[in-house]
Formats: structure tokens, C-alpha cells, sequence
């Protein structure tokens, strides 16, 4: 297994999934965090080697153990413990670098700097032994159901941070569930319990996956979910019936029913894409076509508008598995270009109704292109138990050579999601900064993965993000300004934009 020291990437929604890197922090996919604590006397940077004896960070599910010479990875939580991984102490150095160790020796304060992707550093607390679970081995993890549901379901209860906005009852899922157990006598059904159980929250960060296939309970978002309605009234069942007989090509009507659809979304999203390119002179892409920029017809707008689309916040470079610096670099040389060439715009439309996430660093990279001051971005928590870690205050400052200052409309949408949606939230701060489209998906936290014992991965959300005026959009996403439904129908086959044309009014 890959250690999992650090995952400095986060989570997206549905099948998109970012892997694990590294395991020493834990499988937690984007930037760190825990508060920098309070030093009892001058604190002292040391290699991560020196460190000696037992760390636990608190909201995130794991506990390193230092001996001689490794580091023992292990995730917990109240009730269960197993041991992930082992590392060097020189792999534990080169992935750490050197901490901040308390004057105490209590806690140690990664920093950020020397980590790929970090925006802020992460705590741990000492504890005075390995707890006593962590010796105790769970035997038969294949067969052994019960075992690992209890680790399913004690972690979600330990760290989940959304079962009430989510209106989730955990706690009668359990009783209910549990008495469905005693019936499970294969992995096919055992992966289908644990499927029921999460079905009803409407979460992307939450994924479960075996060797063979992954879930998640997210719902379809708002414009998709339009289609679809639309999609039933163009083709009655009656009549997708009749061309289902008069074809040999599927034996299963679901499954015509299913390729018929999806051939719909196709045509439709492709009308949608040459419907966008009407509203613009030209485009140029960059950083692996995740950066397009350009400018607005000069019919279309009175004075002289940009555009400036991001598809994502993390896949940046063409390079299989390239490193976070290599991709770090094709964002900011992409950004570069984009802002020389849009500059003396009088407005600016950036588009991210599709960007299905990434880095937090990148969204502050690409929003520090926007603001020439130092600016409260965010505050986070994490769920631990039945309590949060202390809160952690994010700021933005700004990045690159030129900063955008000018009128810009943000088109956002129910596919805006996870660091794409941590880019808006912060990007509503600013005060040339107007939000168009529809609400963003609503899974702001990273997404934090564990290892059930038979070897099946899940995710979960333990994070809480917090704007600055104090509120949270987990669930119910980040609203617009304006409204300007994404993927209508009937303005996608009138050749119309909807976003663009709230854009293009407001700079009128």
C-alpha cells in the first residue's frame, strides 16, 4: 500500500475522484488543518525524525506511532483501530520536512511551506501510549462482517460533520441496519448494506469502493435533473417502447431506455458547448485545456468583455501522475497568459459551472489574481466525536504579477463543486465580484478516506467551511446573485446562454 502520509488534493464528486498520494498525515483528500496551538514555552523547528512517541490528529482519524526507526500509521476511531501502513524515518522526513515542536513537546505544527498543496499547517497531540485497541489484531476481514461494519459505521459517527443538515438519522440507521446483518453471508450483499445505509445522504465526497465497484449517494444536480424531466416529455414510454422493438441492438428496454438518454445528453451539452463558442471572437486553451480565455464578440457587449473559463482545479498538466509541483506550474504560467492577455477588458466573465474541483490552493492561486489586499478567504473545522477542533482562519492575498481589479460575473451551477465551490466562496468576497447562475453543489468539505479491514475504501465529510459573515453552504450550496438557469432546454435549443446573457446585461 502507498503510505498515506499526506493527500494534499481534494476529494471531487461522484466518479471523479482525486487518488491518495501519500499516508502520514492521513487519507485526506485537500489541504490540512487542525489550529497551530498555543506553545507552553518557545517552540523549536526539528526534522519530523526527532520526533519520538505517539501523535494523534484529532477530526481526521489517525494516529502515528515513532519508534527507532519507522513511523507506524494507524486509523481510529472510538471503538476500532487498524494499522495502515509502516514508513522510514527518513521517508516520514522527506514527506514531513521539518515541524514546529511545541516547548512542552505536547504538540507538533506541520508547515505549510514543505508540504506540496498545503495552504495552512495541521496539528498533533501527543498521547501517552498507543491506545490499547491498536494492538488488537481483527481476524477474518474477508468474512467478517460484523467487524468491519462496526468500523463503517463508528468512523461515520466519529467523524461525519452533516447527518443534521443532511437530516440524517445515524443513530436508527445503526439499529436498523444491524438487525440486516444477520442476513449478509456474501461481499456482494455485505457492499449492498453499506450502500443502503449511505442512500440516503446527498453527499459527493461520500464514496465506497471494492475491487470491483464504487458508489456514491449524491443526487443529479438541479440542471441534469431538468433534462431528465424534459427529456420523459419529448419521449413518452409509449413511443421509446415502439423504436425499442423496432431495433436489435439491446434485448433490455432499461437499457435502451438508458443509451436513448444519454445519447440525448450528448447532443444537447454539444449544442450547449457551440452555443458558448457564438458569444466569443476566439479562445485559447492551456494547462491541459482546464484554462480557456478569450474574448466576447464586440456585438455582444457595448464595451470590450473577457472570458475565462476553468474546467478544474487540480489537472493542469498532461503528464501522467505529475507532481504537484509540475501541475502547480502550469496553473500559474496558464494564469499569467490569461490575465496579460485580459487586463485592459473593462469586465471579466469567469466561467466554472463544470469545474468539478481540486486543490484549495489553486483557488486561492487563481482568486489571488483578483485582489490586491490581504482578505479573511474562510474558517474550517473538523468534526471529532461529539465536539470540532478549533476553528482555523484561511486569508487570500494576492498572486502573479497583475491583479484583476475590474467588474467580474462569476457563472456558477449544481456541477460547481468541492475546491471549485471553496473558489467562489471566497471569490464573493471581493467587491467587483458578482455570483450568476444557480447554487454550487454544496460539498465544500474535503474528503476524508478510510480502509475498512477486508481492504474496501470509503470517504466521508468532516470538515465544516465557514465564510467570513459566518455562513455555511454545505448542502445547500453557494447562491447567485442573480439567477441564470444552466442547461435549459428550451435556451440551448434557441441557441442562447443564459449565464452569458445575465453576464452580458449586467455589464451593459
Amino acid at each position: 500500500m502507498t503510505p498515506a502520509l499526506f493527500m494534499d488534493q481534494k476529494g471531487l464528486p461522484g466518479i471523479i475522484k482525486l487518488a491518495g498520494t501519500m499516508a502520514l498525515a492521513f487519507s485526506i483528500a485537500a489541504c490540512h488543518y487542525d489550529e497551530p496551538a498555543k506553545n507552553n514555552g518557545k517552540s523549536r523547528i526539528v526534522p519530523a525524525s526527532e520526533l519520538t512517541g505517539t501523535w494523534e490528529q484529532r477530526g481526521y482519524g489517525q494516529i502515528l506511532e515513532f519508534a527507532e526507526n519507522t513511523v507506524t500509521i494507524y486509523q481510529y476511531n472510538q471503538k476500532n483501530c487498524i494499522k495502515l501502513d509502516e514508513v522510514s524515518l527518513t521517508q516520514a522526513n522527506e514527506i514531513l520536512g521539518k515541524v514546529s515542536l511545541t516547548g512542552d513537546g505536547k504538540r507538533f505544527n506541520t508547515i505549510p511551506e514543505n508540504i506540496p498543496g498545503d495552504i495552512h499547517s495541521y496539528t498533533r497531540h501527543k498521547l501517552d501510549h498507543l491506545p490499547q485497541y491498536c494492538l488488537e489484531d481483527i481476524t477474518a476481514p474477508d468474512t467478517n462482517y460484523q467487524a468491519n461494519y462496526d468500523v463503517f459505521w463508528h468512523t461515520f459517527n466519529d467523524y461525519y460533520a452533516f447527518f443534521d443538515i443532511r437530516e440524517v438519522d445515524w443513530a436508527n440507521t445503526n439499529i436498523i441496519s444491524w438487525n440486516k446483518l444477520k442476513e449478509v453471508h456474501s461481499n456482494e450483499a455485505f457492499f449492498n448494506l453499506l450502500k443502503e445505509m449511505l442512500e440516503p445522504i446527498d453527499d459527493g465526497h461520500i464514496n465506497l469502493e471494492n475491487d470491483d465497484v464504487s458508489f456514491s449517494p449524491e443526487e443529479d444536480p438541479a440542471w441534469l435533473q431538468r433534462l431528465r424531466t424534459y427529456f420523459d416529455d419529448q419521449y413518452p414510454q409509449d413511443e421509446l417502447r415502439k423504436l425499442f422493438e423496432e431495433q436489435e441492438e439491446y434485448h433490455d428496454f432499461s437499457a435502451f431506455y438508458n443509451a436513448f438518454l444519454h445519447n440525448f445528453y450528448r447532443k444537447v451539452d454539444n449544442r450547449n458547448s457551440v452555443n458558448l463558442t457564438e458569444y466569443l471572437d476566439d479562445l485559447t486553451c492551456v494547462a491541459n485545456d482546464n484554462i480557456c480565455y478569450g474574448m466576447v464578440e464586440k456585438s455582444r457587449s457595448f464595451r470590450n468583455v473577457g472570458y475565462l473559463r476553468v474546467d478544474s482545479m487540480y489537472e493542469y498538466s498532461a503528464e501522467p501522475h505529475a507532481d504537484f509541483d509540475t501541475i502547480d506550474q502550469a496553473l500559474k504560467s496558464a494564469l499569467d497568459n490569461a490575465i496579460e492577455t485580459l487586463y485592459t477588458t473593462d469586465a471579466l466573465i469567469i466561467d466554472v459551472r463544470r469545474n468539478p474541483g481540486g486543490y484549495d490552493s489553486s483557488a486561492l492561486e487563481i482568486a489571488g489574481r483578483f485582489t490586491q489586499n490581504r482578505l479573511h478567504a474562510f474558517s474550517k473545522k473538523a468534526r471529532h466525536r461529539d465536539r470540532y477542533t478549533d476553528t482555523l482562519h484561511v486569508y487570500l492575498k494576492s498572486s502573479g504579477a497583475l491583479q484583476y481589479t475590474k467588474p467580474v460575473y462569476l457563472l456558477i451551477s449544481g456541477s460547481t463543486y468541492s475546491g471549485a465551490e471553496i473558489f467562489s466562496l471566497v471569490m464573493r468576497n471581493l467587491p467587483q465580484v458578482t455570483l450568476i447562475g444557480e447554487p454550487t453543489g454544496g460539498i465544500l468539505s474535503d474528503s476524508l478516506t478510510f480502509e475498512l479491514p477486508n481492504g474496501w475504501e470509503f470517504s466521508l465529510s468532516n470538515e465544516v467551511y465557514i465564510s467570513p459573515k459566518g455562513e455555511r453552504f454545505e448542502s445547500i450550496g453557494i447562491p447567485p446573485q442573480y439567477e441564470a438557469l444552466y442547461m435549459e432546454p428550451d435556451d440551448i435549443y434557441a441557441g442562447k446562454d443564459t449565464g452569458m446573457e445575465k453576464a452580458l446585461s449586467l455589464v451593459k
